[in-house]
């Protein structure tokens, strides 16, 4: 039996995305009842150092976020649509969802072009420039990781 997420009434896709991301969030909750934890804390400084073109010249930005630390397997299933799949709308969403604030942001601005504040509308904004999502999710899989030291 396949399921078509087309076929299925707007209210029902709602409540089906909402039904995974609570299923998810209990699987992160469970994550925290072991016994056992990781010596590292829960969230990670993830930097966001890039160039993007400003009319005839070159801007750079380089700034921090701070991001909630997931395992691979909390990240790699946060990242599947209902049907098992890895988009890049559900990448985004686990971005947004994990970003938790940033530091020497100037890359997002308000109406008066101050550097906006970290909340979900300046994230989507962020995410939605081309490959700021790219860099952002390469950059906290470097971080996030162990770095072996020879």
């Amino acid at each position: 039996m396949t399921f078509a997420w087309s076929a299925c009434k707007p209210e029902w896709r709602t409540l089906l995305r909402h039904l995974v991301g609570y299923i998810l969030h209990l699987f992160i909750e469970m994550r925290n009842m072991s016994k056992y934890k990781l010596a590292v804390g829960d969230t990670v400084r993830v930097p966001m150092i890039f160039e993007m073109q400003d009319g005839d010249k070159t801007k750079r930005f380089n700034f921090s976020l701070t991001c909630e630390r997931l395992t691979v397997d909390e990240f790699q299933a946060s990242n599947k649509n209902s049907d098992g799949i890895t988009t890049n709308e559900k990448i985004q969403e686990t971005m947004i969802r994990i970003t938790q604030g940033w530091t020497n942001q100037t890359f997002v601005l308000d109406e008066a072009k101050q550097p906006a504040p970290c909340d979900q509308e300046a994230k989507e904004i962020m995410f939605q420039a081309p490959n700021v999502l790219d860099i952002a999710v390469g950059s906290y899989m470097k971080e996030v990781g162990a770095k072996a030291k020879n």
